[in-house]
């Protein structure tokens, strides 16, 4: 069985400028973007068709959706299969695959590849963690007694007024 070629970048821009004339709303560096990530979903031919495909989908709102599962794929020979890596396949700086990391050092990233290793450390009880914690607290001061409210007459004269008046008021009609 022969292995079919994989989109190339330059097959991938001029797709991408394709596309954008189709989806005036698509721009093509999010379409050859998005392009990248189906590349290795399917072949080339496979992919350009599922691209043309969501990008006639109105509903499709970004590029994005091409490298996703959905009907744009229907008929074609492969059915895109996104497999998860396995987190120490994975960088834990820029969570791509390891090729990807390296690849992207090339490139003049600014990390080597560092395997994501969280899932090696010890588990922890955070309930337990946090009621241990909760007995080593201590108020660093003790806060002041509260202050008793002022006096109607102190925080509104107008209301003061107006109560002297209403009953001002009810002793003139008694």
């Amino acid at each position: 069985m022969t292995r079919l070629q994989q989109i190339t970048h330059k097959q991938a821009i001029a797709l991408a400028r394709f596309i954008a004339e189709l989806r005036p709303d698509w721009d093509a560096p999010g379409v050859e973007a998005a392009l990248g990530r189906a590349r290795t979903l399917a072949p080339a031919h496979d992919v350009a068709i599922a691209a043309i495909k969501a990008a006639s989908i109105q509903h499709n709102q970004t590029p994005a959706i091409i490298a996703l599962e959905g009907p744009h794929w229907r008929g074609s020979e492969h059915t895109p299969r996104h497999e998860e890596p396995e987190r120490h396949e994975r960088c834990s700086v820029c969570q791509k695959r390891q090729a990807a990391c390296e690849s992207q050092r090339l490139a003049g990233d600014d990390h080597s590849f560092r395997p994501d290793v969280r899932s090696e450390r010890p588990t922890v009880d955070v309930t337990a963690t946090v009621a241990g914690l909760r007995t080593l607290l201590e108020p660093t001061a003790t806060p002041p007694a509260p202050e008793p409210l002022p006096a109607i007459e102190d925080r509104n004269p107008a209301a003061v007024a107006v109560r002297e008046a209403v009953t001002a008021h009810d002793e003139r009609t008694d």
